[in-house]
């Protein structure tokens, strides 16, 4: 039952249940779309920063230091002068 009060008088009013579901679903849905929403704009923040994690990742093994710069030349003059072989 719905009760609504007006200036001075009390009306009541009989609902019926399929409409009280009704609404009750659509304030269910209303709740189910913000949070789907939040959600949402959660994960496109997620994906933007993978992104950017992905793009400035440095793998470390693959930067070369100075020693191991210095040892190429000299394993390349090695090869090139007889004393190393390839494998």
């Amino acid at each position: 039952m719905i009760q609504t009060v007006g200036e001075g008088s009390t009306c009541s009013v009989e609902s019926s249940k399929p409409v009280e579901n009704y609404l009750n679903k659509i304030i269910l849905l209303n709740f189910m779309t913000t949070d789907i929403k939040q959600i949402s704009d959660k994960l496109d923040v997620i994906q933007a920063d993978l992104a950017y994690l992905k793009q400035h990742f440095v793998d470390f093994d693959t930067v070369l230091t100075d020693d191991d710069l210095e040892a190429l030349k000299e394993a390349d003059e090695d090869l090139k002068s007889g004393k190393a072989k390839r494998l």
